[in-house]
């Protein structure tokens, strides 16, 4: 994720959800492993209400008018993702 984040953050907005994790632990996983991309903490689980999260991980892809693109549950590699990227992006 932060290969293509850094990839692509002039024209895709990222955003990475935490739900279950405090912000200290995060911010410290995020500084450990060099990680630059922006974490947004949904503490009251509204985020994870709306577009129906039942487990983690899990990959939401919207295009430019917010509609759902697609989505993936577990883990999602990064070939898939920028392919999914592409695709809204209109690259492919």
């Amino acid at each position: 994720f932060n290969r293509l984040y850094e990839k692509y953050k002039d024209k895709v907005n990222f955003v990475m959800l935490n739900v279950s994790e405090d912000k200290k632990t995060v911010e410290r996983f995020l500084k450990d492993n060099g990680y630059s991309f922006p974490v947004y903490y949904d503490k009251t689980q509204v985020a994870s209400y709306t577009y129906g999260a039942s487990s983690i991980p899990l990959t939401f892809v919207l295009d430019k008018g917010g509609e759902l693109f697609g989505y993936k549950m577990g883990v999602l590699s990064e070939e898939a993702l920028e392919d999914a990227i592409k695709t809204v992006l209109g690259d492919e």
